[in-house]
């Protein structure tokens, strides 16, 4: 559910911007029969198996969220947006149930805004910075158990992960500045972007000793730092009113770094 609103402020502005809320509701139900083998061949029905064994799994997650966005742009030269969210995981422990992320960014053209050189067709600048948030998989804070069939009634077995009533949400902040020119009558350009993120909070699943009466557990553990460049080049070597030849290039590198 959203809203929508698109609205001109004399000649120069233009604000377009959202408000809305969603809910996503996930009811998943696995149901499997393993057969392991046939009394007789080639009948593949259940009746005819050795061993059958039958799992079914149910998983149900909620998760609620509020948004809003903005563009507020100004003769097409410079633009102003904004974003910001609100989510609510089922999969959270109730003190860290919302989480909060918000971005804004700005683009600015600069050949609208300034008298460049003749030989420049076109040039951009742009910047963001964001915070995005995730929630974890369900059913990690409490214990929980199994049922096994088995003699008469069957029977119930703790899982062997280790509660963890203290998970938090992973958090990830992204910084970006951007440049965007081309020259000569559009025949040469190049789009050049440097960013860099921190996500911390992540969710690890690590072994713990048999003794402990659990063979994992999770934990929020983590600062780990990408920064890169991306760069694409570009040219018309050959450019006429029935045939064009164009040449991409593209350069990207990323550093990864646990922190």
């Amino acid at each position: 559910m959203f809203a929508l609103v698109s609205k001109q402020f004399g000649e120069n502005f233009k604000l377009d911007a959202t408000v809305g809320g969603n809910i996503l509701q996930r009811d998943y139900v696995n149901h499997q029969t393993l057969n392991n083998g046939l009394n007789r061949d080639n009948l593949f029905v259940t009746t005819n198996a050795r061993n059958s064994v039958t799992n079914r799994t149910v998983t149900q997650t909620r998760k609620q969220g509020v948004f809003a966005s903005a563009d507020l742009i100004w003769r097409d030269a410079l633009t102003l947006s904004a974003s910001a969210r609100n989510d609510w995981s089922s999969t959270l422990p109730t003190e860290n149930q919302s989480y909060f992320f918000p971005s804004v960014g700005a683009a600015a053209v600069l050949s609208s805004l300034f008298q460049l050189p003749q030989a420049i067709s076109f040039a951009k600048i742009r910047g963001s910075y964001a915070l995005t948030g995730n929630d974890a998989s369900p059913y990690l804070l409490a214990q929980t158990y199994s049922y096994v069939a088995g003699g008469n009634t069957g029977f119930i077995v703790r899982d062997n992960i280790k509660p963890f009533p203290s998970l938090k949400p992973e958090l990830t902040t992204a910084r970006e500045i951007g440049l965007e020119a081309k020259f000569l009558q559009n025949r040469i350009g190049f789009d050049l972007t440097l960013y860099s993120s921190n996500s911390k909070n992540q969710l690890f699943q690590v072994p713990l000793s048999r003794a402990s009466g659990w063979s994992f557990e999770y934990i929020n553990a983590g600062d780990v730092k990408n920064s890169g460049i991306e760069l694409t080049f570009n040219v018309a070597p050959v450019k006429t009113e029935n045939f064009s030849w164009n040449i991409d290039l593209n350069y990207a590198r990323n550093d990864n770094k646990v922190v």
